[in-house]
C-alpha cells in the first residue's frame, strides 16, 4: 500500500472474526513516528484451543513518505501489549 493508502487506515475498524469455533480479533494500528514515517502494526488476538488464555501475535513495519519500508524491532512491541 502506498504511504497515503496506509494513512487512512487510521481510522479501519477492529474487525472480529471466528477461526476454527474460535474468537479472534484483528486490529491494524498506524501511529505518525519521527521523519514524517508511519508506524504500522497488525496486531492479533485468538483464544487458545485448550487453555482460558488468549494467543497474541504482532507484526509491522515503518512506511516512509518515499515509499519505502523499515521493518519494526522486536523490542517496539513491547508497547502494544
Amino acid at each position: 500500500m502506498s504511504f497515503e493508502e496506509l494513512k487512512q487506515l487510521r481510522t479501519a475498524p477492529i474487525e472480529h472474526l471466528t477461526i476454527d469455533s474460535r474468537p479472534a480479533t484483528i486490529a491494524i494500528i498506524v501511529l505518525d513516528s519521527e521523519d514524517c514515517r508511519l508506524e504500522v502494526v497488525v496486531q492479533g488476538f485468538m483464544n487458545a484451543r485448550l487453555l482460558p488464555v488468549k494467543n497474541v501475535a504482532l507484526d509491522g513495519f515503518y512506511k516512509h513518505a518515499n515509499g519505502s519500508v523499515t521493518p519494526l524491532a522486536d523490542s517496539e512491541f513491547y508497547k502494544f501489549d
